[in-house]
């Protein structure tokens, strides 16, 4: 096993970028706690402001809290008229291949064997374009 050192300036070369990569970690970690602290002081400076107008901040949650709720019963009722509909629609799609299924000869020797002949011989789409 070959004995690998490294040079003094490789070394410095490695301590840099550690350095370096523990700076932007900091800083990162620097700006998630910045962003906490707006957002609690944004927070506190809304609650001051309901509560110097008289109104209770709290209460504006519990409307957002309702309104969410309304909304939520409205998506529920909506899945169920879907459900419904589903139900009623169902079993007439059953019945609709059933009357198909009786209306077609019960034997399949009454049905011709061989295709019918036209009267109008027939093209393609191809060759009727190339007339034109």
């Amino acid at each position: 096993m070959p004995s690998y050192s490294l040079s003094p300036e490789q070394h410095l070369s490695f301590a840099l970028d550690s350095l370096t990569k523990a700076y932007i970690g900091l800083e990162e970690e620097e700006e998630e706690e910045r962003e906490e602290i707006k957002e609690q002081v944004e927070q506190l400076v809304y609650y001051t402001r309901s509560i110097l107008l008289g109104e209770s901040p709290f209460t504006q949650e519990r409307e957002k809290e309702k309104e969410k709720e309304k909304a939520n019963n409205i998506l529920k009722g909506l899945v169920e008229e879907v459900r419904a509909l589903h139900k009623e629609v169902a079993p007439t799609k059953e019945t609709y291949a059933e009357r198909l299924k009786k209306d077609l000869p019960s034997s399949s020797s009454s049905l011709p064997s061989s295709p019918l002949p036209s009267s109008t011989p027939s093209t393609s789409t191809r060759s009727k374009k190339k007339q034109l």
